[in-house]
């Protein structure tokens, strides 16, 4: 019989559930280990165990955003995991969450298909029309209180001009994800989405964050080259910006510079990323260079 959310330790739970530890999951956040669980009828839980404050604080931000979910249509709950205990470990609160056996979504234009579906619906049961923001104010929030993009001259023109092109346009705040990509959005047995992986995710957020994510994962290292020069997006990524960008009311002229402040913001931040930002980011100022000689 599954445990109650009342806090226990990881043997706690493992030994009302028949449950043994059978691997690990990649973990986002320094501080956070993954354990996957399972039980000898096959059923699968993720045991999130968090090392330090910090790691705490980004796993209780985990659980409530997932909590707010459950609150939502039922064919959107069912994509995501739940928290089903609350458990100590080390002394940090920690929990356990549902887990399923899924697979990355390899072909680009099914992602894009099922990125744009999942990321539409998300955006309709979280929005909060009483509290709108401005486009790009998080960005510029992040980099004035410490976040700084990294120091090539070119690269920090750019973030700049994007910035101020595109801060002004009011739009609601949603729920994000965080780091929407092939590697965190996978396909079941059943054929139905499983996101997983909400360590970076976030109750008030501005929605491109997560689809610029999305779009970025399909381009993948040839990102440098599109938003650089004039070379077009690969139609999946291409299609998934357009239609996702149309949604949201947002002018499908700022797509560049989305994609441009969205790839510094991961490259500066805490978290490593299925998209290697850093590494693009330096890959960007080679294209530039090359344009002005």
């Amino acid at each position: 019989m599954l445990s109650s959310l009342d806090a226990m330790t990881l043997d706690d739970f493992l030994s009302a559930n028949e449950a043994e530890v059978v691997d690990t999951q990649h973990a986002e956040w320094p501080g956070v280990r993954n354990l996957n669980l399972q039980d000898p009828a096959g059923n699968r839980w993720l045991a999130v165990l968090c090392g330090n404050a910090e790691a705490a604080e980004v796993a209780q931000r985990e659980g409530r955003v997932l909590d707010r979910i459950q609150e939502f249509r039922p064919d959107l709950c069912r994509t995501v995991p739940r928290v089903i205990a609350r458990i100590q470990y080390r002394g940090a609160p920690s929990h356990v969450l549902t887990d399923q056996q899924a697979v990355p979504i390899v072909d680009q234009a099914l992602f894009a298909e099922f990125a744009f579906t999942w990321l539409t619906a998300l955006w309709s049961a979280s929005a909060t029309v009483e509290r709108p923001t401005r486009l790009g104010s998080t960005w510029l929030e992040q980099r004035q209180e410490s976040r700084q993009p990294p120091g090539c001259k070119l690269v920090d023109e750019m973030l700049m001009q994007a910035s101020d092109r595109i801060v002004g346009t009011v739009i609601v705040r949603t729920i994000s994800h965080g780091c929407l990509c092939q590697e965190h959005m996978l396909l079941t047995d059943s054929a139905n989405v499983w996101v997983r992986d909400w360590s970076g995710a976030n109750e008030q957020s501005e929605p491109w964050f997560d689809l610029a994510d999305a779009v970025l994962s399909l381009l993948g290292d040839r990102a440098p080259v599109v938003l650089s020069t004039t070379r077009r997006a690969t139609q999946p990524s291409r299609y998934l910006l357009r239609d996702g960008l149309r949604c949201l009311a947002i002018d499908g002229g700022y797509w560049r510079d989305l994609l441009l402040l969205r790839l510094a913001d991961r490259a500066c931040s805490i978290t490593s990323s299925a998209v290697p930002s850093d590494w693009l980011l330096q890959r960007l100022a080679v294209e530039q260079k090359k344009g002005n000689p």
